[in-house]
Formats: structure tokens, sequence, C-alpha cells
């Protein structure tokens, strides 16, 4: 079972940029594909067929066909109602189809079978968030937390939330939460880096956390902006310029170009 897992994190780890193609929101992707990496593979012991079809879904999960996924679900579900992991990877593949609703209703009857599943909690905090529902998804991100204090994935996706809604102290404690958990994710670094520079003017710790972010994803294009930025108000122009001409490269969209 080990070895299973295992195999299913690697082979779903590389088709994120297939969905990444597919997702619109960035904030919304991002927390989306972390939970798929993160939902416990754990096939229904009581009925082979179910297990089958629970198993061929993920393989047209990776190769994007997304119909035939849900179909495959859907009987793994008929066949054992109590999967609450069925549910939870249909529900994903909603809402990478912008199908919110049928995701919703899938992440709550998960929770419903298994008040414990707190990746649940997070698939359907993430969708809450792209609904501009901010509250909600930060209630569930907090259920998650509260059942798995090391889940990284809800203290990342709460820490976004709680920014959207400057509470940047909450969110600051989130992504320190997070760093702590794991010292190498670098977007924690990202997030906290900007709220320190832009919610809290604590532009030397703000640097700090932008330049370990750059040297942990060095294609992170927003990173790069938001260090050109400070540089740009330090006097530092040439750096601030090649920083600014490194984020376009990468897609970063830049705070304000230095004159």
């Amino acid at each position: 079972m080990r070895r299973e897992k295992e195999r299913f994190g690697k082979k779903i780890m590389k088709s994120q940029i297939r969905i990444r193609k597919n997702e619109k929101n960035r904030t919304v992707r991002l927390l989306l594909l972390m939970i798929i990496f993160s939902v416990n593979f754990v096939v229904a012991q009581n009925t082979t067929t179910s297990e089958v079809h629970f198993q061929r879904g993920i393989v047209h999960y990776e190769d994007e066909r997304y119909d035939e996924a849900i179909t495959d679900f859907s009987k793994a579900i008929k066949l054992n109602p109590k999967n609450d992991n069925a549910y939870v990877l249909r529900g994903l593949i909603y809402a990478i189809q912008n199908k919110f609703n049928l995701a919703i209703d899938d992440f709550s009857k998960a929770i419903q079978l298994n008040p414990k599943n707190d990746d649940a909690y997070i698939a359907r905090a993430s969708v809450y968030g792209s609904q501009k529902k901010v509250d909600l998804a930060i209630a569930d991100f907090s259920k998650a937390i509260k059942l798995n204090p090391q889940n990284t994935n809800g203290l990342y996706g709460r820490g976004i939330y709680y920014a959207h809604n400057n509470k940047f102290d909450l969110a600051i404690a989130d992504f320190t939460k997070v760093i702590q958990l794991n010292p190498k994710h670098a977007d924690a670094y990202r997030y906290r880096g900007i709220l320190y520079d832009m919610g809290q003017n604590k532009v030397d710790l703000a640097f700090v956390d932008l330049n370990i972010a750059i040297e942990l994803n060095p294609q992170d294009g927003i990173a790069y902006a938001a260090r050109a930025f400070i540089y740009c108000r330090k006097g530092k122009k040439a750096l601030a310029t090649a920083d600014e001409k490194k984020a376009t490269e990468l897609g970063g969209k830049l705070v304000k170009k230095c004159q």
C-alpha cells in the first residue's frame, strides 16, 4: 500500500502543468494542486470492483480524460458509498471543470462520511475561495488545521485568505508556521515577504524572505517583482531594473516600474 501511495503521488505531481492550464485563478489552482498531492490514498477494502473503478479513475484523471474519470469515480461510489476519498477526487475534477457547486456537494459528502478528512475541508475551502466566499474558506481551512495542525496546505491556504481580508498579522503567523513545518516552501516565503513589506513596512524582513523565495524557486516572477520594488525604494536602480527584467520574463506583474 505504501509503494502504491508513493506511486500515486508521483504521477499526480507530473500532471500539475496540465491543471495549471485549466485553472484561471492562480491561488486556487495552487491550492487544488497541493490538495491533490496530499489526498490520502485509502482504497476501499470491502469491494474489489469499487477499488478497480477508483484506481482506473485516477489513471483517466492523469491522462486528462476527465469525463471518464468522473464515470469511474461515480461507479466506485455507487459500489461503495462510504468511500470518502472517491468523493474528494471526483470533486477535484469538478473544480477543475469549474463545476463548483458539484464540487462542493462532493466535498461536503466526503466530510459527512468522514468528518476527520482534513483534505476534504481544504478542497472545499479552495472552491469557496474561488467563489469569493472568503469567510467560508477561512472557516474550512481552520477546521482542517484543527484536525491536523501539521497540514501545511491548510495553513498556507488560510494565510492567503487572511491576507485577502487584510488580516496581515494572522496571515504572517500562518505562513511562518508553514515555513517552520516545511523550510523549503518557497511560496510561503514569498507571500510572507510581500506582507512584511506591504502590510507591515518591515522592509528588511521582507527582503530576506524574498531572497530565500527566489533561491528556492528561481522561476518565481512575482518574487522578483516584489524584490525589485524594494531595490527601487532603496535607491538601487540597477538591481531593481535587473529584477524587473527577470520578473517580466517569468510573467511576474510589476508593482511599479523603477524610475
